[in-house]
């Protein structure tokens, strides 16, 4: 099986500040996702029994940091790649230099119910092999690829090939309009434990991790992703609690007329540092969603208001109380 982009294009790292690079004693080795200031998440089967200070995260922002330690997943069967993920924990917490220099984990993601295709990125190598031959030739860009991939539920021909595909995995490709080998897209060699994610409106948002697959691109024969959603409690563990962001300001001004987005909407653009994008600053006016009244009827303070969040649609008083907040919109009772 290849540690499994083909077929994809080459992109600027600015774009996606998340992905990381793995090294093995200066050597790239596999791919993976910055989740927090100190962590990494990347695919168990990318680290044997060496020493942790043998790896390196080449970062977009901070260039090479070491790695402190890696956490496997405890279940995880090097035979099959079940459970196949891994938590890195980074030797010096390193400031975030952009809002977006972190993925999103945290999202449930229902195989099912995603509409359209995911993004995929990583260094590995363009050339496609045969599903059960031995790949001999690898290449190595020197500029980050992406691809666009859809997630195939059927997972090809794996059942028919007695290979098992578990809950903890996905499958997903974009086989081309031909039967031409070389029109399909696929992660591959190089490309194992980088991000597989969905381009949401609220910024990217991590679906899975490059795991394995039967060659590279191999019609029928789609790549193979860690699903993070099955995954995500151990993350969480293993991750542990890290500070939360100071709660938002109180607004000090009103805006000169109505939101053009929901409060919820703009908050969560807030939240994320993109206040300052000049589409989310025009929609979201004067404070990015927490100002959206033009008419002073708040009497109220701002904790007052947020306590009795949960109340905005069951009690008038509340709703027209913190309206100048937007803590509740503007909406009958």
């Amino acid at each position: 099986m290849a540690a499994r982009i083909v077929n994809g294009r080459s992109t600027s790292w600015d774009a996606y500040p998340f992905a990381v690079r793995i090294l093995y004693q200066t050597e790239a080795w596999c791919g993976g996702a910055r989740i927090s200031r100190t962590h990494v998440l990347s695919a168990a089967h990318c680290f044997d029994d060496a020493r942790p200070s043998q790896y390196q995260a080449l970062l977009q922002s901070d260039g090479n940091v070491g790695v402190a330690s890696v956490a496997k997943h405890p279940r995880f069967d090097s035979d099959t790649f079940d459970y196949d993920v891994a938590v890195l924990t980074l030797d010096d917490a390193t400031p975030l230099a952009a809002a977006n220099a972190t993925i999103d984990y945290q999202t449930m993601h229902r195989l099912s119910e995603i509409d359209g295709p995911l993004a995929v990125v990583g260094w590995g190598s363009t050339m496609w092999s045969d599903p059960f031959g031995s790949q001999t030739a690898y290449d190595e860009p020197t500029e980050l690829q992406e691809a666009m991939v859809n997630v195939d539920l059927a997972c090809g021909y794996y059942e028919f090939a007695s290979i098992a595909i578990t809950d903890r995995m996905f499958c997903a490709s974009d086989e081309g309009s031909t039967d031409r080998e070389d029109d399909n897209v696929d992660a591959c060699a190089g490309d194992s434990g980088g991000p597989i994610f969905d381009l949401t409106d609220d910024g990217p948002s991590l679906v899975g991790l490059v795991s394995w697959g039967a060659g590279c691109a191999a019609t029928h024969f789609p790549g193979v992703y860690t699903n993070i959603s099955v995954v995500r409690n151990w993350i969480d563990a293993t991750v542990g609690s890290e500070p939360s962001p100071p709660p938002p300001s109180p607004p000090t001004v009103l805006c000169e007329d109505l939101r053009r987005k929901g409060w919820r909407w703009c908050e969560k653009k807030r939240l994320k540092g993109k206040c300052t994008h000049r589409s989310v600053a025009k929609k979201c006016r004067a404070t990015c969603g927490l100002c959206c009244d033009d008419r002073l009827e708040n009497k109220k303070s701002y904790d007052w208001c947020q306590e009795r969040n949960d109340q905005c649609d069951t009690s008038k008083r509340v709703n027209k109380k913190c309206r100048h907040y937007c803590i509740c919109e503007r909406r009958s009772v």
